[in-house]
């Protein structure tokens, strides 16, 4: 197990000096990487890092992730935290480690939810659950693109080689979840490369109409992307929020937390 060395920058050195020695590190790390994988902590979470996970290399090494913090905040340890395209576990861990919720993590590619379960397997304190699946507006057998560990892999309506088959639940048929574990706060996260309305569409039965707090974060991709989606949640009273530096939930008179991501939240959820 490989930690960030920050005795390096303990040194009674330049801090010329002590970046230079941190790169020659990242770089001695990034070709062992490259090499096959690595295993790397961060924030008390465990992760086994491969070359093409970009994201999660960036989070480790310089520990920029807005959202970690974010939805940690909405989320209790009696909360729930749905991650609908969970790639290979980077939020849910980290929210899962920082809120002690219990979180339900979808991933519809075999080779990328093969990563996320290895870095569940390092992690077994936390309460996160793995499905093998992709949320959309129906129960359905789709198609989706097969690119190991990436980010950006798309569902597919249209017949076309080289694609991947995957089940599609919908978030109304996870309800039954909701009430088994007798949840408080649900907070979603919904990042599928487009495909984000279709996602809200198979919760318009039960999930978006339940009324306990609930909390939407998505990844959005254009200004008429997030237009769109603004108004499908809308119809059901959710409306732009941010938290306070108290920690308090609040509208927000912007619709979008940043240039990709926004965060919406019911009634319910304000007032709590």
């Amino acid at each position: 197990m490989l930690t960030i060395p920050r005795q390096i920058f303990q040194q009674k050195i330049s801090l010329q000096q002590k970046l230079n020695l941190f790169w020659k590190w990242l770089n001695m790390r990034w070709n062992q990487a490259l090499q096959g994988h690595a295993q790397v902590a961060k924030d008390g979470i465990s992760f086994d890092v491969r070359k093409n996970h970009y994201q999660l290399i960036q989070y480790i090494f310089s520990g920029k992730d807005n959202l970690i913090p974010l939805l940690s905040k909405l989320v209790d340890d009696k909360g729930l935290f749905i991650d609908i395209g969970a790639n290979i576990g980077m939020i849910s861990l980290g929210v899962a480690s920082a809120s002690n919720c219990t979180v339900i993590a979808c991933e519809p590619v075999k080779s990328t939810f093969s990563r996320l379960c290895k870095n569940l397997s390092l992690n077994t304190n936390l309460k996160i659950f793995p499905f093998n699946c992709a949320l959309s507006q129906s129960l359905d057998l789709m198609s989706i693109t097969n690119l190991d560990s990436s980010g950006v892999n798309q569902l597919i309506n249209t017949e076309k080689p080289n694609l991947q088959a995957c089940l599609s639940l919908t978030l109304d048929s996870l309800s039954q979840i909701f009430t088994t574990l007798r949840v408080s706060t649900i907070v979603i996260k919904i990042d599928v490369e487009r495909h984000e309305v279709n996602v809200l569409q198979g919760g318009v039965g039960i999930v978006l109409q339940l009324e306990r707090p609930i909390a939407v974060c998505f990844e959005y991709f254009s200004p008429e992307n997030l237009d769109e989606i603004h108004q499908f949640l809308t119809r059901f009273n959710f409306l732009p929020i941010s938290v306070d530096s108290q920690g308090k939930i609040i509208l927000s008179e912007c619709k979008a937390i940043d240039s990709s991501n926004a965060l919406y939240g019911n009634s319910h959820l304000l007032k709590s």
